[in-house]
């Protein structure tokens, strides 16, 4: 009798917890990260004290291949199941009649979360943080009356091929192989994916294959950043090694030219006989506070290169010498609008770099590696080209256009390279990247610049 009762209660227990226990029910959820939002239908199954959640199971197939996807499948632990959106170590440690609260981990193609959170029969709301347990998005959902009906991207995509096609940097471009071959299969992708995560990872795969970078989908975030977090935000980070060596991480190009102002204000003081520049990892920015950076370290007037618009390709120049630059439009002090106008309005924008009133006269070493991107491409050939600085660390990212922001449709934009940019030695950085002086594997530049130091 004691036994049935227990198993009465037990029975009694799964009844009232309103999501049917050892059944996959259909979930229309919202992944929202800190940079962008996602819609997701998925399947989530409660088995007792353990719980999983996936998105469709095909897609890794899809997005992948066949031979590639399998491969992903049995060597990489967060697509054995073969969604792009999974839900793993799955445990549920509390319910209560209709609501189960749960904890466990979300495996993505970006990366990895903690989740914890709370499911009712109709519900679902999971916050999502890092290893170092800050919050860095939530995972929400609504239970489906009935199988979730896939989005139709075709229209998304036709829109997309639309505006890329207006706004690229060449128009030439359009007419070879690479791009015929894109837009055939990205209109598939658009008449055959699930979800946006797919969508936007089989978009990113595709897009990596074209001969330019800065083209990119995404999608908006309805989360709204607050203008005083931005205002607060370090760019730099500096420190004294020894008594003559200075070290600066500039961890992106996003902060404003006054940053650099200040810190060069305190560093020209101290008179360091060696400078490091820190720019792993840094994926660019604004040009203006990175041509602030560069005036500090130059000892006269250089030319950085040059941005050639759709202008210049329409009418099948060349790309210009150096002895044609001061027929283009100059910068030496230039802003971010200041060049999306120039683009816009001009065949050709050439930048020129002039020293401040005071200028950093040491010995000068930088550090990169296969992230360090765009604005500091630029910085680095620039003062690799003309002596100025050793660069040690590996090839850079070979991701220097301009791009610019357009709208699409259902909250997604897409990003395009509205300018091709040349070196003043005529070096095209994108899709090649900057080589250092002295190739290091990136965890090891520092150690290794500061071997050199003593050398020198």
């Amino acid at each position: 009798m004691k036994k049935l009762i227990v198993l009465l209660m037990f029975v009694w227990m799964l009844l009232g917890l309103g999501i049917t226990v050892n059944a996959q029910t259909d979930w229309n959820s919202q992944l929202h990260l800190d940079w962008s939002s996602f819609d997701i239908p998925l399947k989530l199954e409660l088995k007792d004290s353990t719980f999983e959640a996936f998105s469709d199971p095909k897609a890794v197939i899809r997005t992948l291949g066949v031979w590639k996807g399998n491969l992903a499948r049995l060597t990489m632990k967060k697509f054995k199941a073969g969604s792009l959106l999974r839900v793993f170590r799955g445990k549920v440690y509390r319910q209560v009649h209709d609501t189960a609260w749960v904890e466990g981990a979300l495996a993505t193609p970006f990366q990895n979360y903690n989740l914890k959170g709370y499911c009712t029969d109709s519900i679902l709301d999971w916050e999502l943080s890092n290893g170092n347990h800050k919050v860095k998005g939530s995972l929400k959902g609504h239970r489906s009356e009935g199988k979730p009906i896939p989005k139709d991207y075709s229209n998304l995509v036709n829109k997309l091929l639309e505006i890329s096609e207006e706004k690229l940097y060449n128009p030439k471009l359009l007419t070879r192989s690479k791009w015929k071959g894109f837009k055939r299969k990205i209109r598939k992708v658009g008449s055959c994916a699930k979800d946006d995560v797919e969508l936007l990872v089989r978009f990113f795969i595709l897009a990596k294959k074209l001969p330019f970078s800065h083209y990119a989908m995404v999608k908006k975030s309805p989360k709204t950043i607050d203008s005083t977090v931005v205002k607060s935000n370090k760019y730099l980070e500096q420190k004294e090694l020894a008594d003559s060596i200075a070290y600066l991480k500039v961890k992106s190009f996003s902060g404003t030219k006054e940053e650099v102002i200040l810190y060069f204000d305190t560093l020209l003081k101290k008179n360091y006989t060696h400078l490091i520049i820190d720019l792993r990892d840094n994926s660019g920015g604004s040009i203006e506070s990175g041509m602030q950076l560069v005036r500090y370290l130059v000892d006269a007037s250089y030319y950085g290169g040059v941005f050639l618009t759709q202008r210049w390709f329409n009418q099948g120049k060349e790309v210009p010498e150096v002895s044609e630059y001061p027929t283009l439009t100059q910068f030496s002090d230039a802003s971010f609008d200041l060049i999306i106008k120039g683009i816009h309005k001009q065949e050709g924008l050439c930048l020129r770099v002039d020293p401040a009133k005071q200028t950093y006269k040491g010995q000068l070493f930088i550090l990169a590696n296969k992230n360090t991107a765009s604005t500091c491409e630029s910085i680095i050939h620039c003062l690799k080209q003309y002596g100025l600085a050793t660069i040690v660390g590996e090839t850079t990212a070979g991701a220097m256009l301009n791009g610019e922001l357009f709208d699409l449709i259902d909250g997604f934009n897409v990003f395009i390279p509205t300018a091709d940019y040349y070196a003043a030695d005529g070096y095209r950085i994108d899709k090649k990247g900057v080589k250092p002086n002295y190739k290091v594997k990136a965890e090891k530049a520092l150690e290794y610049t500061l071997k050199l130091i003593q050398h020198f």
